[in-house]
């Protein structure tokens, strides 16, 4: 009986990556602008990156899409196997959508995903996330620094206030992997060549 509840939630695990590795920016964009998104701007499979591509309802369309395949699996598994379980589960939807194997394992860099899935988990820091992520891109248009110091921000407030090691962990982990791959974001900020947010929609 052991046995079988542990292989339930490894196979719950893995349905969460497969769920959170679906490329919704590829497939929308793809679908409502018939271009390969990995072939337009920063080349990124991700909701920022939609925005460019397909303008404003195909770009919110792939961010709210992102943000429900990191927060179902993550909200099913808490249910069905607690908290601790929920976690993993949150992790492996943005591993999923950051080495998606649909693509090759070449995906976005996860901030969407994260969101969603964190949001059931650790709302209050989420909370804060976006909000220095509306205040930072509102200042100054940068959504890879509005990404980076929210995501920041949001580890920063778990290790601050009372949560299991376990989330302490794998939030600050995250964070760390999301923050790692804006390098080429971080470097292109400080030579000063990183484009502005301008979100015009497209016909």
């Amino acid at each position: 009986m052991e046995n079988s509840a542990i292989f339930e939630k490894i196979i719950s695990l893995i349905l969460a990556y497969l769920i959170g590795a679906i490329p919704w920016a590829y497939i929308l964009v793809k679908l409502f602008k018939k271009i390969d998104i990995r072939e337009v701007g920063s080349g990124n499979v991700g909701a920022t990156n939609a925005f460019r591509a397909g303008g404003v309802v195909v770009g919110s369309l792939v961010a709210i899409f992102d943000i429900l395949k990191g927060a179902i699996p993550t909200f099913v598994v808490l249910k069905l196997f607690g908290p601790n379980w929920a976690v993993f589960a949150a992790l492996f939807t943005m591993l999923g959508h950051s080495f998606t194997p649909y693509l090759g394992f070449k995906g976005g860099k996860g901030v969407a995903t994260s969101v969603g899935a964190f949001a059931v988990i650790a709302p209050e820091a989420v909370g804060l996330g976006l909000a220095i992520w509306l205040i930072v891109l509102f200042l100054f248009r940068f959504v890879s620094l509005a990404s980076i110091l929210a995501v920041a921000s949001a580890a920063l407030y778990v290790l601050l206030t009372p949560h299991s090691v376990l989330i302490r962990c794998i939030l600050v982990a995250v964070a760390f992997v999301i923050v790692l791959r804006h390098k080429g974001n971080i470097e292109r900020l400080i030579k000063r060549s990183e484009p502005k947010a301008t979100f015009k929609r497209k016909q």
